[in-house]
């Protein structure tokens, strides 16, 4: 794994935890920017929400067509170590290079609550406090679009059995049938995943039940299968199926 230069001290920073562009450190640092993290917004309950509702005329109250989540923001409250002043103007492009949305979304975990990853991106206006000559602090406004915490590794089951969903939200999930099998039958909490067909061995068949995909070899296969895209239930999941190498991957989530 590529190693990465921490900016205060020239330490060698490793991305030790699930392999995680950021990491908060146990001493609170947020690496590889090598800065100290004073606080963050964890502590917000949820995310705002997006409210769909109407009102009719003559009618009390109004009609609720349902919630979404808004993206979650996430800040950061931190400060750099002490610092010459000639070096100041050389640290801030370092960490507008490392912040830079134009990279697209990066990860995030705290080493406090090593199982949990945050898909974070900068966004909005860092405005820096420079009213100290050697150091100076500043807040992060990451962007969560996606408002969900993940699990910092993604999880494996084969066969039948139970799955234990450890986050407290339901979640899709990826299932690989790998041949020989006839017609695999799954079970997922009583709901019946069916596909029509023969794999022979070396085939792999991939049902994606979060974007409701059917593949046979990289190759669509929807069209023998009978529609049912479950997810699997914060908590205890039963699951059955037909062919004993069949295998169910997915990564659980919180709000």
């Amino acid at each position: 794994m590529a190693q990465i230069v921490a900016v205060e001290l020239g330490a060698v920073y490793d991305p030790g935890v699930g392999g995680a562009d950021f990491t908060i450190d146990s001493n609170g640092i947020l690496q590889p920017l090598g800065l100290l993290v004073s606080r963050d917004s964890r502590e917000d309950l949820l995310p705002r929400t997006r409210e769909y509702n109407e009102e009719i005329p003559g009618r009390h109250g109004e009609l609720d067509f349902g919630s979404e989540f808004q993206p979650r923001i996430l800040e950061l409250h931190v400060s750099t170590a002490e610092i010459d002043p000639a070096t100041r103007y050389t640290l801030k492009r370092t960490l507008a290079g490392q912040l830079n949305p134009l990279a697209g979304v990066k990860t995030l975990v705290f080493e406090d609550d090593p199982t949990r990853m945050y898909y974070v991106k900068y966004a909005g206006d860092m405005r820096i406090n420079t009213q100290w000559p050697t150091w100076f602090d500043f807040v992060i406004p990451f962007k969560m679009a996606n408002p969900f915490i993940f699990s910092a590794n993604e999880h494996s089951f084969t066969g039948s059995g139970t799955i234990t969903n450890a986050g407290n939200v339901d979640v899709p999930f990826n299932v690989y049938v790998y041949g020989p099998a006839v017609n695999p039958i799954i079970s997922i909490n009583g709901e019946v995943m069916t596909w029509t067909g023969n794999l022979v061995a070396g085939d792999i068949l991939v049902i994606d039940t979060g974007n409701q995909t059917v593949r046979l070899n990289d190759i669509n296969a929807l069209g023998t299968y009978n529609g049912v895209f479950p997810v699997l239930r914060a908590g205890s999941n039963d699951i059955v199926v037909s062919h004993p190498d069949t295998v169910f991957k997915w990564w659980d989530r919180w709000i």
